[in-house]
């Protein structure tokens, strides 16, 4: 495998990363009475969910 396909491989994990935790974000949001789950809550939520995740894999 070269280092460019390694390279995508992991800017596409780490898009898809970001992605989860936005959708979590969102829907974790949205379910909570009078949060706006398109104002800066979301942003500050995924986040946290995103550094979570990477304390979790070790980064």
């Amino acid at each position: 495998m070269s280092t460019a396909t390694q390279t995508k491989s992991a800017v596409e994990q780490e898009r898809d990363l970001l992605v989860r935790c936005v959708e979590e974000a969102y829907e974790s949001i949205r379910l909570l009475p009078g949060m706006d789950a398109n104002g800066p809550a979301i942003v500050w939520f995924a986040e946290h969910m995103w550094e979570a995740y990477h304390r979790e894999r070790g980064d």
